[in-house]
């Protein structure tokens, strides 16, 4: 009996690298279908070349013509209104397990969780709990595994959400940090010593002479033998072995404090309350209005590529990846009221999960992307580099006291971990303080200026442009808007 894959991810990045595991392991490209919230149908037997316009209802037909229940498939084709990819898999029995595990790993959207959200925010639809027979969501055994942390109850009953907090233990262990080898070993050198030697010889020394000889020398006459023995003293040498230096070995112990840093994570909980026309949140207020088409932004995509990477031996289809990645970063509900330093480490392995070795060099592109969709800005790159900045259409240059404020605010949230007050990093706020308000960078953006600006802040403090450089970009951020 055939069956039904359905998965909706939040990013088209996500939504792609599925299919294209899917055809890897062996599911036929004519039974994927894919379509974007830009309401675009696509086939994964096109190779994503062709592409037919359709409407909710459309998309409707379809799911319901797959085997999904007609409510759930509104449901996700509110997903995919609201900025969602859904990926659709007809499979055989023998090959619905695989898909289902290929279609989790990139963790597709709890479609259940999401609609609670969407209805807080007004969504009038709904949603069955029935379960077709032919149609399978992907995300369903991690959302099961969610409820098993609490109980989910609809309606006006209680619902009870654990709030979950690490807590951090300090202890010691004895480590081995290095090892002392004492070693005696005998050496041989040369001496010398002078001694004096006493050495006695014999001679024999005969002298003619012409006299009488005298009683003595008649008695002398006889024969006789005189025997004299000649001595010499020869050196003798003695050791004896003297104690001349001690060496003592001996393990000092010392005892100091250290500080151990380490962070902790904390599941908290964030009331939204609606309002007319907007949802107010713990931190902003959110727009619920569909972002804007990837294509309202690609003549800026591509100009900003030629004026930033021209010389870089590329094309806009190079970079247009980039692009699209930064824009999927900017419309994705996940990411909502997260600045770029405490997304960026997250965006990044995401996209060396698919690029690998490549976020260095598109990280501009990715960025500018993001900021465009963030921003909910528009205008052409060509136009608003032309448009004057706040501070000279207003004709004076704000003061940084007026926004350190906000930068402390920034710091809170984004370096509190870092074991460096405010203090440590008003310099960098300053800098990008600095760099937004001087002429000779007016008009240039972040990736125009980056390296000039990298050259005047390492003069001053060398080496510390990598743990900064977030804090300066949003000092000249705030500024340039």
């Amino acid at each position: 009996m055939a069956k039904t894959l359905v998965g909706l991810y939040d990013t088209f990045t996500d939504a792609e690298q599925v299919v294209q595991d899917l055809v890897k392991h062996g599911f036929d490209r004519s039974d994927v279908w894919m379509t974007t919230h830009n309401g675009q149908s696509r086939s994964a037997s096109s190779s994503y070349a062709a592409e037919t316009r359709m409407d909710d209802r459309d998309g409707l037909e379809t799911l319901t013509d797959y085997g999904v229940p007609a409510e759930e498939a509104r449901s996700y084709m509110e997903g995919v209104r609201r900025g969602g990819t859904l990926v659709v898999v007809k499979a055989s029995d023998e090959q619905a397990d695989r898909g289902m595990e290929i279609m989790n790993r990139l963790q597709p959207i709890d479609i259940h969780d999401r609609m609670a959200q969407w209805r807080k925010e007004g969504w009038t639809g709904s949603v069955s709990n029935a379960a077709s027979s032919t149609a399978v969501h992907a995300g369903t055994t991690a959302r099961q595994g969610r409820e098993s942390h609490g109980r989910r109850v609809e309606g006006d009953r209680d619902v009870t959400i654990p709030v979950v907090e690490e807590e951090l233990t300090v202890g010691t262990r004895e480590v081995e940090r290095g090892r002392v080898r004492v070693h005696s070993r005998v050496e041989q050198h040369p001496v010398e010593e002078q001694v004096r030697i006493h050495e006695e010889k014999v001679t024999v020394e005969r002298h003619p002479v012409n006299r009488p000889a005298t009683e003595a020398d008649l008695k002398a006459s006889a024969e006789e033998t005189i025997e004299l023995t000649e001595t010499a003293e020869v050196p003798v040498v003695e050791k004896r072995a003297r104690v001349v230096e001690e060496v003592v070995v001996r393990k000092e112990v010392d005892e100091h404090v250290e500080t151990v840093r380490e962070t902790v994570r904390r599941k908290d909980v964030d009331v939204d309350r609606e309002t007319t026309g907007r949802m107010e949140t713990g931190r902003e207020t959110v727009r619920t209005a569909a972002a804007p088409d990837f294509s309202t932004y690609m003549a800026d995509w591509r100009r900003h590529h030629t004026t930033t990477f021209a010389g870089s031996g590329t094309t806009y289809e190079d970079y247009e990846p980039a692009y699209r990645y930064g824009y999927e970063l900017g419309t994705a509900e996940r990411y909502r009221g997260r600045d770029w330093a405490a997304l960026e480490s997250e965006a990044r392995r995401d996209w060396e999960a698919r690029r690998s070795g490549t976020w260095e060099r598109f990280k501009d592109a990715i960025r500018y992307g993001w900021d465009k969709v963030r921003t909910g800005d528009t205008t052409s790159y060509r136009d608003r580099a032309a448009e004057p900045t706040t501070a000279t259409r207003s004709g004076t240059i704000p003061d940084f006291a007026n926004y350190a404020s906000d930068y402390r605010t920034h710091h809170s949230a984004t370096f509190a971990n870092s074991g460096l007050s405010y203090q440590d990093y008003e310099p960098a706020y300053r800098y990008g303080y600095e760099l937004g308000t001087t002429e000779r960078y007016r008009g240039r953006d972040w990736a125009a200026l980056e390296s000039e600006a990298r050259r005047d802040w390492e003069a001053r403090r060398p080496g510390t442009w990598e743990q900064f450089k977030d804090a300066i970009r949003y000092g000249w951020d705030k500024i340039r808007r």
